[in-house]
Order: structure tokens, then C-alpha cells, then sequence
């Protein structure tokens, strides 16, 4: 009996940026995974609302820095007219105030793009539910939350702290696995470090002590 594989749907991305240079950086990486990815591109926030209809992308990236309407005002008009939350900053302001303006705005992850070296990859987090913040944006915000985090957060890796917020969200080692595309034998790995930083032995432990927050 011949079996019939299933191809997976792209995932539709909308790229909002001003630069030419940097949106034929993007077109130019995901050109070889196109059965994977559909990318689209607007020069203006204006330009991707004109025919815009909800729906009609799976991730919206968005640079702060745009002609007339900004990036912030872009999420909130997305966010109020049509519930569009999947809306991702990828932008090379470092500015804390501008960063908190964002993620408040409704913005799911930021990207700084300097610190893009597998675009690929941090796609397939977001389609899979998951959420990527670069190392120095993440640098920025942890001052606002700092004396909040329990004891043995500052020695955890980056990707240490997105499965911590993947196993926070209830997901198993499974779950987890699929979602970075690595064996359950790592992320497992990779929890009992999480658990020998926080000095705790089980999900329970960990999950009392983060209750803290």
C-alpha cells in the first residue's frame, strides 16, 4: 500500500521594513527554504495595511523605524482592528524605553538584527508557538525584573531560558524537543542543568520556586 506524504503548509511571513538592504538580507535567506517559507514585503506599515486582512500571514516582523506610521503604532492598529498578536520586532534599536513600548504593544519576540544568524530557526520557534528575544535584548530588559527572579536565573544559558518558559508553559520533553529540533535526550540534558542552577530535583520544586516571580 503506498503511503502519501503530507507536505506541510508554508508559514506565511510579512516582513515590514524600510531598508532595502536589509529586506534582500531576509529575501536572500530564505530563498533556499521556500517550500518551508513564504515571505512577503512592505516598505511602510501603510503599505501592508492596504490589503491587509486577518489571516492573511502567520508572522508579521516589523521594524520600529518606519516612514509615517511607526512599528509600535503598527502592532497597535494590527492588535485593535484585527486581534493580530503574531507581530515580532526585528529592529537594531537597543533602547530599553522603546523595547518595553513594543513588547507592551503586543509584540510576541525582538530580534535585533545584528544578532540574526539563523533567521530559519528562530522562525520555526514562532510557528511552533514558541517565543525568541536576542541575547543583548534580553540583557536590556532582565535590569526591570531582576530583583523579582529567583536565586540561579542569571547562570542560565540562553536557550536554558526558553525552555524554562516552554517548560513553564506546562509543555513536556517531547513537546520541547519538537519545537527546538533537537533529540529528547538533549532537552532533557538541558533541564537538569536547569534544575542544578535553581537547586531543585523535580518540575515541582522548580515550579514552586519560580512561583516567586
Amino acid at each position: 500500500m503506498n503511503t502519501v506524504t503530507k507536505i506541510p503548509a508554508q508559514f506565511k511571513v510579512a516582513l515590514v521594513e524600510d531598508q532595502q538592504q536589509f529586506r534582500e538580507f531576509l529575501q536572500g535567506e530564505l530563498q533556499e527554504h521556500s517550500l518551508e517559507f513564504h515571505l512577503d514585503v512592505f516598505s511602510s506599515a501603510e503599505e501592508l495595511l492596504r490589503g491587509y486582512r486577518p489571516g492573511m500571514f502567520d508572522l508579521i516582523l516589523v521594524d520600529l523605524v518606519l516612514r509615517d506610521m511607526g512599528g509600535v503604532e503598527l502592532i497597535q492598529v494590527l492588535a485593535a482592528k484585527h486581534q493580530e498578536y503574531r507581530c515580532v520586532v526585528i529592529s537594531s534599536l537597543l533602547s530599553e524605553a522603546q523595547i518595553l513600548e513594543a513588547l507592551k504593544a503586543g509584540a510576541i519576540g525582538y530580534l535585533q538584527k545584528f544578532e540574526i544568524t539563523h533567521i530559519t530557526e528562530d522562525l520555526r520557534i514562532f510557528r511552533d508557538g514558541g517565543s525568541v528575544i536576542s541575547p543583548s535584548i534580553a540583557a536590556k530588559l532582565l535590569p526591570h525584573f531582576r530583583k523579582d527572579l529567583p536565586s540561579g536565573w542569571e547562570n542560565l544559558s540562553n536557550r536554558e531560558r526558553q525552555i524554562l518558559s516552554e517548560l513553564t508553559n506546562g509543555l513536556s520533553p517531547e513537546e520541547i524537543a519538537k519545537i527546538f529540533q533537537v533529540s529528547v535526550h538533549t532537552i532533557r540534558t538541558q533541564i537538569r542543568s536547569i534544575y542544578r542552577k535553581f537547586q531543585v530535583s523535580s518540575r515541582f520544586q522548580l515550579m514552586k520556586k519560580l512561583n516567586k516571580l
